[in-house]
């Protein structure tokens, strides 16, 4: 009955600190079990911010890391920086068993940014590698990818160019994802969208190239589309210099959708 007293009590709006002492004392003696993770949820969401709530969120979440239930207590808890191993496992171990769910690439999102920004060992970039790799291919094989993810898988091939990750031990996996991800349909909105920075995709197109992975009369759409969003981005007198210099890859037949 306390579960429920307590969940109504958070979502009507009322005092969340007015309930906290007990809030933490419940949740202390309930965070094993798995119904807890609906006042843990109303917890975050009505603002409360309590170091303990935060903790023994962070063990609902390890505990029960593959229920769905667990991808919104992770919208707040990936807020912190920097990030425990703990809750790290936990975020991937969720994503991956939810791979179509529609937060699951945004979750994913922030752990893969936070490597950047901490010193993470290979065991874990491993993981945040291959958790991608699941998430994405399932999503794009299944039809999943919604116009929204665009934008998400941009920000993460944008982390995926920075250190550790770009030119590093798993660099040819990301380069395998990126040529899907320009087969998509969504990827025709990363066209419409000036805020991407350009620098992500002529890394990419290059390295894709000199990799071979991309292949210069199969993926001659595909590579064309990239260039155009580099032109837009990097405007036509530095697009035509990267051209010239051949690090956009040589000359391809004329592409149908490019200015005369």
């Amino acid at each position: 009955a306390a579960q429920f007293v307590l969940k109504s009590w958070l979502d009507s709006g009322a005092c969340i600190y007015c309930v906290k002492d007990f809030l933490v004392g419940w949740l202390g003696a309930r965070y094993l079990e798995k119904d807890a993770g609906y006042v843990i949820t109303s917890a975050l969401r009505a603002g409360i911010d309590d170091s303990s709530v935060y903790a023994h969120a962070e063990r609902w979440v390890k505990i029960f890391s593959k229920e769905k239930a667990a991808i919104f207590p992770l919208k707040f808890l990936l807020k912190q920086k920097p990030l425990g191993n703990d809750l790290i496992e936990a975020t991937i171990s969720c994503v991956q068993a939810n791979p179509l769910d529609e937060d699951s690439l945004f979750r994913l999102s922030k752990v893969i940014y936070a490597a950047t920004n901490q010193n993470m060992d290979e065991w874990h970039l491993d993981l945040i590698c291959n958790a991608f790799a699941k998430v994405f291919q399932e999503k794009n094989s299944t039809g999943g990818l919604l116009p929204t993810d665009s934008e998400v898988i941009s920000m993460i091939f944008n982390s995926f160019c920075r250190h550790p990750f770009v030119r590093g031990a798993f660099w040819r996996e990301i380069l395998f994802n990126f040529v899907r991800f320009s087969k998509d349909p969504c990827f025709k909105l990363v066209e419409q969208n000036p805020k991407f920075q350009a620098v992500q995709w002529q890394i990419l197109l290059h390295d894709a190239i000199e990799y071979e992975i991309f292949d210069l009369a199969r993926d001659h759409v595909e590579i064309s589309q990239v260039r155009q969003i580099i032109r837009r981005s990097e405007g036509e007198p530095a697009y035509q210099a990267l051209l010239t210099s051949g690090y956009l890859g040589p000359d391809l037949l004329p592409d149908p959708r490019s200015p005369q």
